[in-house]
């Protein structure tokens, strides 16, 4: 089931790269763009998971540096340190929900990690975010209170 904690009607820039970084401690979720705060809430539901990489409609996202660590480090003690020079294929996990343009085409280009179909379930709302697209997948589903940072990019915005 899908449930929408935060939305904001910002836009992106095309071919921008953005920095999201999102912290989960012990049930509160804090969410930072370009190291800006834009969210901050409660789900006591959300105390541990994976990681994970979400597109739809979109042939042109780019995923990079993605770095998740425990809580109580800043800069050492990496639970995941990925830089995409290589795909190591133990570590990404790949989902497909959408049937329209299916199947995903997750690949690496020079440090990023890129998912190039237009797989969708043919939804064209904006408003609508329950669609379903895919998703890359990385950790355990045991992590708890950590941060996730990654850095995201989409070359146009035809594709949304």
């Amino acid at each position: 089931m899908f449930t929408s904690l935060w939305e904001d009607s910002n836009t992106y820039q095309p071919s921008l790269t953005i920095k999201l970084t999102v912290v989960a401690i012990a049930g509160v979720l804090e969410g930072y763009l370009n190291d800006v705060t834009v969210f901050k809430l409660l789900d006591p539901d959300l105390v541990e998971g994976k990681v994970g990489l979400y597109c739809s409609s979109n042939g042109t996202a780019r995923f990079s540096q993605v770095l998740v660590h425990s809580s109580d480090y800043l800069f050492n003690g990496w639970l995941l340190n990925e830089s995409f020079n290589v795909l190591d294929l133990s570590r990404w996990t790949y989902e497909d929900e959408g049937f329209i343009n299916a199947p995903s085409n997750w690949q690496l280009q020079t440090g990023k990690l890129c998912q190039t179909s237009l797989i969708s379930d043919g939804s064209t709302d904006p408003a609508d975010l329950t669609k379903a697209g895919t998703y890359a997948l990385a950790g355990n589903k045991n992590w708890s209170d950590y941060r996730l940072c990654v850095r995201l990019q989409s070359q146009n915005t035809d594709d949304q």
